[in-house]
């Protein structure tokens, strides 16, 4: 009796669950129906407007409307809606820009910029064997005039998109140095860029400075690992990603980090609804060696990701100022008339648990570089470079006690 008794509640039980398993899954159902009315009412209501504003337009405006222009625009405030800087409509023009610099295949005049504060473009980099290392160009000097016009009038990108071009084509220059004008003439040459730069400070501190993360960086890295490894002198490391605010490619990072970090997570990335996904794991083989990072306010993306990773090693510090704050990755989707977007997928998180997005990498020490100093293109001289001094008198303190 008990049995029967026993096999029936048990019965019950089942169809009582298989009910409210039902019912879940109908709430659930409707609720999303529901969700995907109003997501086709809202659309609805967007094309109804888009189709009204070009409805006056067309009869009211007093110029010819430009079709593919307006399609642009559009594309380009659809995307402005999302509040987000980082997602952006890119033409095929730009994105074959992007693609060129993401393979450190340049053709340019071999020189890297950053704007000072009076809005010029100085610079911060001189390419080795290119045209303007030929004519005797070097960090620190201001360029003032491209092809006879004003660099403020043209504007800092503008001048930046110029020093770059079809290989054979001229470029004319003007720039100071120590208050001094002078005028050149430069060819545009096809060359690999260096993005990686290499040696030692007191024969006891190997020396690695990343400009870029792009295809060639890994092997950069990697030979100039192999050279710093030989000198028995090393007893530390000195890693600089100072002014790194380019790079698209996550792998890149990801590939130096894996050398250098110990077995585990090295980025996760936080998607839509909440999913969190493991990126890239380092092995146990690591760096035994104990290091700096020096950080300052331009390290920005793949830079502070880098720097974020490495600061959650024991033997490691970071030293400088604050970087900027972007912690998002993009993604490049090619839309079918050749045009794309860049859009943010996810947010990155150093190590699967430290987020940088919107507050940047908090440097274990403040140090504050001062305002006249410039990154020289090789190794920095530790009596001009603050920060570099201070990393130095750390790593004395901190990491050989």
């Amino acid at each position: 009796m008990n049995k029967k008794v026993s096999v029936g509640i048990t019965v019950a039980f089942i169809f009582i669950a298989i009910a409210i398993t039902f019912t879940a899954t109908m709430i659930y159902a409707m609720k999303l129906f529901d969700q995907k009315i109003i997501n086709v009412q809202e659309r609805a209501a967007m094309y109804d407007r888009i189709s009204e504003i070009d409805s006056v337009i067309r009869q009211n405006y007093y110029l010819p409307v430009d079709d593919k222009k307006v399609m642009n625009g559009l594309s380009q405030g659809y995307l402005l809606g999302l509040n987000d800087e980082y997602t952006r409509f890119m033409s095929n023009a730009e994105i074959s820009a992007m693609r060129t610099s993401a393979s450190g295949e340049i053709v340019g005049v071999g020189l890297a910029v950053e704007q000072n504060a009076s809005g010029y473009a100085v610079v911060k980099q001189v390419v080795p064997d290119s045209s303007a290392n030929k004519i005797g160009m070097e960090a620190g000097d201001v360029i003032i005039k491209v092809n006879d016009e004003d660099a403020l009038v043209l504007g800092y990108e503008a001048v930046e998109k110029l020093l770059v071009g079809a290989e054979g084509n001229q470029l004319k220059l003007v720039y100071t140095r120590s208050g001094t004008e002078y005028e050149v003439e430069m060819v545009y040459d096809a060359f690999e860029s260096t993005s990686v730069i290499y040696g030692t400070i007191d024969t006891i501190f190997a020396y690695v400075r990343f400009t870029d993360f792009n295809a060639l960086t890994y092997g950069q890295f990697d030979r100039a690992m192999d050279e710093l490894m030989q000198n028995e002198l090393i007893r530390a490391f000195v890693f600089d990603v100072r002014g790194l605010n380019t790079g698209s490619d996550l792998s890149v990072p990801a590939s130096i980090l894996d050398r250098l970090m110990g077995q585990g997570t090295i980025i996760s990335g936080i998607y839509s609804g909440e999913i969190s996904k493991v990126l890239y794991t380092s092995d146990a083989e690591q760096l035994q060696y104990p290091a700096i990072v020096l950080v300052d306010e331009q390290t920005k993306g793949l830079g502070e990701i880098f720097a974020a990773v490495m600061g959650e090693k024991e033997n490691v510090r970071i030293i400088g100022a604050q970087t900027a704050g972007k912690g998002t990755y993009q993604e490049l989707v090619t839309l079918s008339d050749g045009n794309g977007l860049l859009i943010t997928v996810c947010k990155l998180m150093a190590c699967g648990t430290v987020d940088i997005d919107r507050t940047g990498v908090t440097p274990d020490f403040i140090a504050l570089s001062s305002e006249e100093f410039v990154l020289p293109e090789g190794v920095p001289d530790k009596n001009s470079d603050i920060q570099l001094k201070r990393g130095l008198e750390v790593m004395q303190t901190e990491l050989f006690s």
